[in-house]
């Protein structure tokens, strides 16, 4: 007869009798079988977990206790081999080769019970889940990316597959339609394969050796592309919606960086991209991450000059967003190089009288006024004034704007 360590034995064939739906009076049969269970998982706790849900999905569709049990073993025995091949999975600790194991049997239960009728999509949001950061995707990323994904998709020309329009889709009334995410949810919630993410951003997580299976076994190269379109969408919705600004600091974290992004959307794709790399570098200087949100604006301006030309309003207007960065950290001898530049470049290729140019007067003399130089800033304040009546009269909704700023630039100047 074989001797068990029977407190462990009864608290594992409890956790895992308590988690089947169908209760079952267990005898010796039944703790042998837990036994080796646990014993092939190490009595890892989340691995146990794992082990439970699938064991009560098989028991809810029809097997009884033991059979569940002895198909579990066999599949995990069947995997642990398979994934033995890996070098950085035998060199693993033994509970992440639990875990990882118990993963990639949940992941194949869960693939062939997986309901498509349904506009489930568990395998998709797993696998585009783990390039996301490891600290939970949360409800509001996704509500965010899903409302400007259209816009980011047509600009990027990368067309979302179905799984993904149906998951990010929007109501008639423009905003998130979340039906088809919470029924992919229940079924990962289902398999413990994601645990839910709290307050104040309620979302979930995926366990790092779960994440790394699933890496290996479904991921490929374009999920990495939706993942960064999706990224853009979410921060040019972030960007729509001033008021939801204390997000952005976790929008942040599941940017990707920037050397990921240079060569996304090479070739027929290099207008989206510019585009692309202006939308993330706007987020990222308001959460005064100078270094990268410079580097992004100065690829598009060393992009558009190639593609089409230096003068091109694509072009000025990068180095119009580049000096803008410059001035958030006060860099004003900086920002005064590039603003004298789009002035002038605005003023030939689309008129001294072009809104656009009038507002690089704006911008150059509010650099003045910054860098002590109030009389120039004055003059170029003056200047913006007239072209604006001149070109669009005294009823354009920007006059009292300017003429308030004018006021305003007199006033400093007349008091020093």
């Amino acid at each position: 007869m074989v001797k068990f360590d029977t407190t462990r034995v009864e608290e594992t064939i409890d956790f895992i009798l308590n988690g089947v739906a169908n209760r079952t009076i267990w005898d010796e049969h039944y703790c042998q079988l837990v036994e080796e269970v646990a014993n092939c998982l190490h009595w890892s706790e989340l691995a146990l977990k794992l082990a439970v849900a699938r064991i009560e999905v098989d028991v809810e569709h029809g097997k009884d206790l033991a059979a569940a049990l002895k198909r579990y073993l066999f599949d995990y025995r069947h995997d642990y081999e398979r994934l033995l091949l890996d070098p950085d999975f035998a060199n693993a600790d033994e509970h992440v080769r639990a875990i990882r194991t118990a993963s990639s049997v949940s992941l194949s239960s869960l693939k062939q019970r997986c309901d498509r009728g349904q506009d489930s999509f568990p395998m998709e949001l797993l696998s585009f889940m783990t390039f996301f950061n490891p600290a939970g995707t949360q409800d509001e990323l996704w509500r965010l990316g899903s409302l400007a994904l259209d816009e980011a998709c047509n600009r990027t020309r990368v067309e979302a597959p179905v799984w993904m329009r149906t998951l990010f889709k929007k109501d008639r009334a423009g905003r998130w339609d979340d039906t088809a995410y919470r029924e992919t949810i229940r079924a990962l919630w289902r398999y413990h394969l994601v645990t839910p993410v709290g307050e104040p951003w309620r979302g979930i997580t995926m366990h790092g050796a779960v994440r790394q299976q699933v890496g290996m076994d479904m991921v490929n190269l374009e999920y990495w592309r939706l993942y960064v379109v999706f990224m853009t969408a979410a921060c040019v919705q972030s960007e729509k919606e001033e008021g939801e600004a204390q997000f952005q600091q976790h929008l942040i974290m599941h940017l990707p960086p920037n050397d990921y992004l240079r060569g996304f959307g090479a070739g027929p794709h290099a207008r989206g991209l510019r585009w692309l790399w202006l939308a993330i570098a706007r987020v990222l200087s308001k959460a005064y991450e100078w270094r990268a949100a410079e580097e992004l604006v100065t690829w598009t301006i060393e992009e558009s000059s190639k593609l089409v030309g230096k003068n091109h309003p694509n072009t000025i207007t990068a180095m119009a967003n580049l000096a803008t960065l410059y001035c958030n950290q006060g860099r004003w001898t900086d920002a005064e190089v590039l603003d004298v530049k789009v002035l002038n470049a605005r003023s030939i290729v689309l008129g001294k009288e072009h809104l656009d140019t009038i507002t690089a007067m704006d911008d150059l003399a509010a650099t003045y006024e910054n860098l002590g130089r109030s009389e120039e800033a004055k003059v170029l304040v003056l200047k913006a004034l007239k072209s604006r009546f001149e070109a669009f009269g005294d009823k354009h909704p920007d006059m009292t704007v300017a003429i308030n700023k004018f006021i305003a630039t007199y006033y400093r100047h007349a008091s020093k």
